[in-house]
């Protein structure tokens, strides 16, 4: 019968439990690899491996909400919260998002995140460079830089 993960599961957690087991299963097999402790570790929560594992806790966990909200561009539920951890403004997204929230909002052209996000303490320099960057959004890159450099600048935080 599989584990039971917290309500809150923490990948760090996770991790340091996969590399202990790492440890238990080298002291009986020297040529055991992380990729299977991390396997057995996913197995005994009941997942059919670590990335079905991972995605899982990503998509749980407080920091993969935040990130989530970032990437759809749901600035309601992103300030809800921002509102509960004021200090995940500045969050670096794990897994395939290794990107802080503002890259994320901006890929994305999503205005009122960007809003948010610096109103909220986004990094001063991740501001100054966002207004620079070409957006990868599905419309007109170059009015989608322009809309996300205004709100760069109505915040305070001068690009050029």
């Amino acid at each position: 019968m599989a584990k039971n993960l917290p309500a809150q599961p923490n990948l760090d957690w996770l991790k340091k439990t996969a590399k202990d087991r790492l440890a238990e299963m080298r002291s009986h097999d020297p040529s055991a690899r992380l990729h299977q402790a991390q396997s057995e570790i996913a197995k005994d929560y009941g997942f059919k491996n670590w990335r079905a594992l991972k995605a899982y806790v990503d998509s749980v966990s407080v920091d993969g909400q935040i990130v989530s909200a970032a990437v759809r561009g749901d600035a309601p539920e992103l300030a809800r919260l921002l509102t509960e951890h004021p200090a995940n403004a500045k969050l670096i997204g794990g897994g395939r998002w290794n990107r802080p929230l503002l890259h994320l909002a901006s890929e994305g052209g999503h205005l009122d995140c960007i809003r948010l996000l610096l109103a909220r303490g986004a990094d001063d320099a991740l501001a100054k460079t966002i207004a620079t960057l070409t957006s990868h959004a599905p419309f007109d890159a170059i009015a989608a830089r322009r809309r996300i450099a205004a709100a760069v600048i109505e915040a305070g935080k001068h690009p050029f």
